[in-house]
Formats: C-alpha cells, sequence, structure tokens
C-alpha cells in the first residue's frame, strides 16, 4: 500500500512538474514577443523558482523510500542573518551596476524598480540560504 502511494504521488508530482515547466516554457517567449521584458523576467522566475521546488521535492520522496532515512542537522542560527546581509549587499552592487533609478529624485524612477529590488533580493536569499544550508549541513546522521 505504501509503495503503490508512493509511486501515485511521483507520478502527480512528476504531471504537475510538466505542466509548470511547459506553461513557464510557453509563458516567456509569448511575453517578450508582445515586448513585456518585465513579465518574461518574472515568468522566467516563477518557472525557475516552481522547478527548484520540484526537485527538493523529488529527492525528499526518493530519500523517504530509502530504509534509512538521513536526518540533517539545523542549520546555524548565524546563516539566515548572514545570508541576508550577503544577499543586500549583492542587490545593493546589482542596481548601481545597471544604475536602476530607485530613488525618488533620481530622473526615470518608478515605484515597480522597488519591486524588482525585493524580488531579487528574495530570490538571491531563497537561492544562497538552501544552497549554504546544505553544504553546511551535509554530514547527516543515519536515522532507523
Amino acid at each position: 500500500m505504501a509503495r503503490t502511494k508512493a509511486s501515485v504521488q511521483g507520478r502527480v508530482l512528476l504531471v504537475v512538474e510538466a505542466a509548470g515547466t511547459l506553461a513557464s516554457a510557453v509563458g516567456v517567449p509569448l511575453a517578450a514577443l508582445t515586448g513585456k521584458l518585465y513579465l518574461a523576467v518574472l515568468v522566467a522566475l516563477f518557472g525557475l523558482g516552481c522547478c527548484l521546488r520540484f526537485v527538493r521535492l523529488r529527492q525528499r520522496l526518493r530519500q523517504t523510500r530509502q530504509e534509512v532515512v538521513a536526518d540533517s542537522p539545523p542549520a546555524p542560527v548565524w546563516l539566515t542573518p548572514a545570508v541576508g546581509l550577503l544577499s543586500a549587499v549583492e542587490i545593493a552592487v546589482l542596481v548601481e551596476a545597471t544604475r536602476l533609478p530607485v530613488r525618488a529624485d533620481q530622473a526615470g524612477f518608478e515605484t515597480a524598480h522597488w519591486w524588482w529590488v525585493l524580488a531579487g533580493f528574495a530570490v538571491l536569499f531563497w537561492l544562497q540560504r538552501g544552497w549554504l544550508g546544505e553544504r553546511l549541513t551535509s554530514s547527516p546522521t543515519p536515522r532507523r
């Protein structure tokens, strides 16, 4: 029964992942052709996030199918603030390098630019937190 349930879950997740990938793959060129560059980038980031999320979910499902499940220790407490600071510095460098007008006294300032800054910060924070968290807790302790 458990084997059948895991098999059904794996197939359902595969169908959802395929649908998300297809939607993001079709949405980006369509949005780019209509001249909506911001929408194209947003859809691409959303598709990338969905794919990365499903890859992690698939890895967790594969781990639960094994007899011995490895528990990784929790990430260090200092990791979240350090990654937040690193992401903020990286976004600040990107904003200055691209000369994105984010202050009201700059020519070409739009409120939407702050949404791009926040989206970039969130993506960088999430990716770096996951990557560093996995690297720092890579010595799993087996549990039966």
